[in-house]
């Protein structure tokens, strides 16, 4: 598993938050994209950090444990929407 299809795999508020990152986007506008103080955005980012990374270390996996079949779609435009 690539970094994009772990990415597709994570709970999407620390998928946004990471590709945000990624993005150079910063704290604060990170937290009003996801609705939550900036001052919490440092500690998001590092459990999206370690859920990213175990995915990549145990293929197949997600970070919540279960399995998914495919994209959550509600979820997959809110995602796309707020990276615009």
């Amino acid at each position: 598993m690539d970094r994009d299809e772990a990415l597709e795999e994570l709970p999407p508020p620390y998928a946004l938050a990471l590709r945000l990152r990624d993005r150079g986007v910063e704290v604060d506008l990170i937290g009003e994209s996801l609705g939550i103080d900036a001052l919490a955005v440092p500690a998001l980012l590092a459990l999206a950090t370690t859920k990213l990374e175990a995915l990549l270390r145990r293929p197949g996996a997600r970070a919540d444990g279960s399995h998914r079949a495919g994209p959550a779609g509600a979820d997959r435009e809110q995602e796309q929407e707020a990276l615009r």
